[in-house]
């Protein structure tokens, strides 16, 4: 497989479907509007502009590899034996409602026979962002803005007082909530909280890049965590939300700049916790 082809097709892609985003989000300038919101089965929120943006990227990517399935959080599924294209139109939609630079336009390719993501592209296409890598590569930081470019590292910090951690407590499983807060509670009491925003994708580059010591997800889909190989290409570290090996086609991350982080997570019982939340809802 020529992953660097891959790759940029995925850039390609992503490209072109964040001046459509950029474009909209600008006219929210203009003519300060906003984008309609509608309600999914999935609880989560999002615009008519993101199945737009799935009709565009999704042509795009199977013109350029037509052997590759395809899943993504607004269009049908198609299916194939190797190699499959995985796709958030929109990662953070809820930001980009509310006018907010923080999400991003993700695409992963997964190898479905190694269970492993081996392409990996997350865009902002307000900040003009680039994180992307491939499988063996290291993973590079793009500013297609300001022509800045560099090698993501993770930090090799353990000074868990001063650490950033990304929490992502989407609420999606009611009979969870008391979990959630004893997460919450217990990270507030030994590392550095950020506000969370809820662009699973984004948060991990922040971890790649050495400004977040953490990510914890228990519950996002395969769809939000596409940027799990640039955590690792750049030195992290990424388990499943019960500590067993990071599947990328099941629920759920926990990305770490350092083996001491994840224990001192383990140690902390946040684990189980999140064990418990799946536990509870499975699916």
């Amino acid at each position: 497989m020529d992953y660097e082809s891959v790759l940029q097709a995925a850039i390609r892609a992503a490209k072109k479907s964040g001046a459509k985003i950029e474009k909209h989000y600008i006219n929210y300038h203009n003519e300060r509007a906003r984008f309609a919101l509608e309600k999914k089965e999935s609880r989560n929120s999002s615009s008519k502009d993101d199945k737009e943006i799935g009709s565009m990227i999704r042509p795009m990517l199977l013109k350029a590899f037509p052997d590759f399935g395809y899943y993504s959080e607004e269009t049908s599924r198609k299916s194939a034996p190797r190699y499959e294209w995985t796709v958030d139109e929109t990662d953070g939609t809820t930001q980009k409602a509310l006018h907010i630079p923080y999400f991003s336009i993700a695409i992963g390719v997964n190898d479905l026979e190694r269970r492993k993501t081996v392409v990996s592209v997350i865009y902002n296409p307000i900040t003009h962002e680039f994180f992307s890598t491939t499988e063996g590569k290291p993973s590079m930081y793009t500013n297609f803005k300001t022509a800045e470019k560099h090698k993501m590292q993770v930090t090799p910090g353990t000074d868990f007082k001063q650490m950033i951690v990304l929490y992502n407590s989407n609420m999606d499983v009611p009979k969870a909530y008391d979990i959630y807060k004893q997460i919450y509670e217990k990270l507030f009491d030994s590392f550095r909280i950020s506000p969370i925003l809820f662009s699973s994708d984004l948060d991990m580059t922040k971890v790649a890049d050495g400004l977040a010591g953490a990510v914890i997800s228990p519950r996002t889909a395969p769809y939000d965590h596409i940027s799990s190989l640039i955590v690792e290409n750049a030195g992290g570290l990424v388990f499943a939300p019960d500590g067993s090996e990071f599947d990328p086609m099941r629920r759920g991350i926990i990305a770490v700049n350092h083996k001491k982080t994840f224990d001192r997570l383990e140690d902390l019982g946040i684990i189980d916790l999140c064990k418990e939340i799946n536990r509870i809802s499975p699916r």
